[in-house]
């Protein structure tokens, strides 16, 4: 790789990692409306799912479910189900305030 490539690549990355994500924007939001313990609790969410998610492409789960079809068929409908319930709560919470 050439100097000038190394630079520009090495700046987005600076810029990328120095940038708060939604998740850490999430957790600011939270921690200044509703106080360290529910930002502890979101952050402790964050964090279990990017290691869920490493785990799962360190582990080579996505070969496995583009070889077979029907488990992310599956994959997708369980997933879409927790969607719907996680609506319903919602709305369910809403209507209820």
């Amino acid at each position: 790789m050439l100097a000038d490539q190394f630079i520009i690549v090495f700046t987005a990355y600076v810029i990328a990692a120095g940038s708060p994500g939604p998740s850490n924007m999430r957790i600011m939001a939270v921690a200044m409306n509703d106080g360290r313990r529910a930002a502890l609790a979101i952050a402790s969410g964050v964090v279990s799912g990017s290691i869920f998610w490493g785990l799962m492409a360190a582990t080579g789960v996505s070969a496995i479910l583009s070889r077979y079809a029907q488990a992310l068929v599956i994959l997708q409908v369980l997933g879409g189900l927790y969607l719907l319930y996680l609506a319903f709560k919602a709305g369910k919470a809403a209507l209820s305030s």
